[in-house]
């Protein structure tokens, strides 16, 4: 018999309570960088700082390149292409996201690197749906700011899913995938 106990028979460490905050980010002195992000590869011509991560393992990343992918299924807008449907500016928010995500308008490194994993994730699998689990370890970043992150992410794919950006096609909506956030279901 193992004398450890289940970790999750500790309790929450009372800070946690903190991160449920959305002003909480902003009091960061600097924000944290997503670790061995999967957007990398895409985002290998940009700097990687204005799109919210850092490559933190700079020998596999110099090994990474982007998947070859058909030109019309790139997630991200080159500079050498005019901003085609369906793809983003990894470093700025659109008018829709900043009016869905006022509180991440004026720092939105965090955000962006958020979205960027999901716009990515979707655009290596469309043909699986795109979930809070399937996105959730891709996010991987230092401090209780991981939690603010994970609390995040639901709203990010609700969003996107929403606009059809992420999770359309002939895709049905898995049973067991609860994706809305709660506070935007109908009050029965």
């Amino acid at each position: 018999k193992s004398s450890q106990t289940n970790a999750c028979d500790s309790p929450e460490d009372y800070r946690v309570e903190y991160t449920k905050d959305y002003n909480w980010i902003t009091q960061l002195i600097a924000p944290p960088y997503l670790k061995n992000s999967p957007a990398f590869p895409f985002l290998s011509s940009y700097f990687p700082d204005c799109v919210g991560m850092s490559a933190t393992d700079m020998e596999v990343f110099s090994q990474s390149k982007a998947p070859d992918m058909p030109a019309y299924l790139s997630p991200f807008v080159t500079s050498d292409q005019s901003e085609p449907a369906r793809c983003f500016q990894p470093g700025a928010m659109d008018e829709l996201e900043q009016a869905e995500f006022p509180e991440f308008s004026k720092i939105p490194t965090l955000y962006l690197a958020i979205r960027n994993i999901c716009v990515t994730l979707w655009n290596l699998n469309p043909k699986k749906w795109l979930s809070h689990e399937r996105c959730g370890p891709f996010i991987i970043c230092r401090g209780m700011t991981r939690i603010w992150c994970i609390n995040s992410l639901s709203n990010v794919l609700w969003h996107l899913t929403r606009r059809g950006l992420i999770n359309f096609g002939l895709l049905s909506l898995p049973k067991e995938i609860d994706f809305m956030p709660k506070d935007v279901l109908p009050q029965v």
